[in-house]
């Protein structure tokens, strides 16, 4: 019996974990949007139309996403459109596929894929010719001296834009005397510029200035997150301009106002989480009342117990003697 084989891409899914942690798009969204991607990459992979969001040559409404991955309507529409508020998919905008969500990685790759096939029926090595491309590089006749010229790669999410991964020998950031980006190696500024270039979807961007990426570094020295804050502020500010940023000294105030947002947050946080004393008498009552029946007391909410020093409440005859703190917050409402 001849051995059955499969024309599909498979049960397995080919997952670019890097492309996956790193994309500054991706990484701004909530957990939930970048689990509901994950969900929509797995319907993608098994559509018939390979790397299109479809279901029986369907886009699937809200609802029906809903009840797929066990959400309310309301969770996937706020879900969807942070994922394209941040470019994570694409939307077919001619053909019959009008308006349908895609994956670019996955449709790139269904290409390539059929290309191969086709070419392995006859009798082509796909693999010897992509070596021989990697050989020549992008430009050719430009390959003597001594800087080799950038070798490019494709990604994902930045609506298919090439990455710099082989730079060669160019400008740095780094100053004669080690300036503000003392303690930088070479190779970790040219990650950095290439990892500012994608969030700006600046890969192909020639202006000299790009390449002093000193103002980023001195943020980064001072204590600034380039994952939490510089590099989703970056996408942010860059989608938005009206003309493509020419250096990287254009996001620096965008990126200390989120500094001081991200700073006043937290003040906000910390208040909330602080204990509630200014509350009325009838509150402090079901407090000692509470306390006196179960000897609980919740000390990160209600501050020191009766007899301890910082008590806030009323004067009573309670002194908390053994009264343990392990009541949730919720449970006051009793």
């Amino acid at each position: 019996m001849p051995r059955k084989t499969q024309s599909g891409p498979g049960p397995w899914l080919k997952f670019y974990v890097d492309d996956y942690r790193n994309d500054p798009g991706l990484r701004t969204c909530s957990l939930a949007a970048r689990g509901l991607w994950v969900e929509m990459l797995c319907v993608m992979h098994r559509a018939e139309t390979r790397g299109y969001f479809l279901i029986n040559g369907s886009q699937p409404t809200s609802s029906q996403v809903a009840i797929m991955v066990g959400a309310t309507e309301k969770e996937v529409s706020q879900c969807l459109d942070e994922l394209a508020s941040t470019a994570v998919f694409s939307v077919e905008k001619r053909g019959r596929k009008k308006g349908v969500i895609f994956s670019r990685r996955m449709v790139r790759d269904e290409k390539q894929r059929r290309s191969g096939r086709e070419n392995g029926k006859l009798g082509g090595n796909v693999s010897l010719s992509k070596q021989r491309e990697k050989r020549q590089g992008v430009n050719p006749h430009l390959q003597k001296g001594v800087n080799p010229p950038p070798i490019y790669q494709k990604s994902d999410h930045q609506n298919d834009d090439f990455i710099i991964i082989d730079a060669g020998v160019r400008p740095d950031a780094v100053d004669d005397d080690g300036g503000g980006s003392r303690g930088w190696d070479r190779k970790r500024l040219e990650n950095l510029e290439t990892r500012l270039r994608t969030a700006a979807g600046l890969q192909n961007a020639v202006d000299p200035a790009l390449c002093d990426v000193s103002p980023i570094v001195e943020l980064i020295n001072a204590g600034v997150n380039l994952e939490v804050v510089i590099l989703p502020t970056v996408l942010s500010v860059a989608s938005r301009a009206k003309r493509p940023p020419r250096s990287w000294q254009y996001f620096v105030q965008a990126i200390n106002d989120a500094v001081e947002r991200n700073r006043q947050g937290a003040a906000n946080i910390v208040q909330l989480m602080a204990p509630k004393t200014d509350v009325d008498d009838a509150t402090w009552q079901r407090r000692l009342r509470m306390g006196a029946e179960r000897k609980v007391w919740p000390r990160a909410e209600f501050g020191p117990a009766p007899g301890e020093d910082g008590y806030a409440g009323p004067d009573t005859d309670h002194d908390g003697q053994g009264w343990i703190d392990d009541v949730p917050a919720k449970r006051e409402v009793v």
